[in-house]
């Protein structure tokens, strides 16, 4: 089984284990949280842990939280993409991840050992997480990461490196060119980035600075 499939079914897999293990969320986690923060009484935490939502166990010990890294958590750093967002109704986060991992690992992998890539995959993750400790310092805002964007953004700039001219059809319809597509991909990740640096305070729960790592690294 190719090295690619290995990672999307340890992804699924621990994406499945995340969805049935979890614990209520908690007041420490919302002030940990911004825009969301609370300053109610024992009442309010009593309610949070009973009809609030529930969170992933598995995020406390493994997400890319720079607090933690900072106390020496460093493994953080390769666990961290192995999470992805169960909130939503469906685990679009994962789907996309993996589906674009597919897409592009599959021909990458045909090029690089199976070795070379598993490698490449791993040290790409860390290094995304370094540049987004890196631009949490910068920014001020650290708040913990998950998900594969950052390693499979590596991927995509290799891919587009070594096949510039292959074409993707956008939504089943719009034909771009592999080097143009990646260049959207980082276009889209840099204009808020820029506007944190303008002053902004970024909401979108989107770790833009992960996926600019992985670009780099790639």
């Amino acid at each position: 089984m190719s090295i690619v499939v290995w990672i999307i079914a340890i992804n699924a897999a621990v994406f499945m284990v995340q969805c049935v293990w979890t614990r209520p969320l908690s007041i420490t986690n919302l002030r940990n949280h911004p825009p969301i923060a609370t300053e109610q009484g024992e009442d309010f935490e009593s309610q949070l842990a009973e009809f609030g939502p529930r969170v992933p166990v598995l995020n406390d010990w493994f997400s890319l939280d720079p607090h933690a890294v900072f106390r020496g958590q460093i493994w953080r750093l390769f666990t961290y993409d192995l999470l992805h967002d169960t909130s939503g109704q469906t685990p679009y986060h994962l789907i996309g991840n993996m589906y674009l991992l597919f897409l592009l690992g599959a021909k990458v992998v045909d090029v690089y050992s199976e070795r070379e890539f598993a490698l490449m995959y791993i040290v790409s993750a860390a290094a995304s997480g370094l540049v987004y400790l890196l631009w949490g310092l910068v920014t001020g805002e650290s708040h913990p990461a998950i998900g594969a964007s950052g390693a499979v953004s590596a991927v995509l700039v290799i891919y587009a490196m070594r096949w510039p001219n292959d074409v993707w059809n956008i939504f089943y319809i719009i034909p771009m060119r592999a080097k143009w597509m990646a260049i959207l991909y980082a276009a889209l990740d840099l204009y808020p980035m820029l506007k944190q640096i303008g002053g902004h305070r970024d909401f979108s729960g989107v770790a833009h600075s992960a996926h600019i790592g992985g670009m780099l690294f790639g």
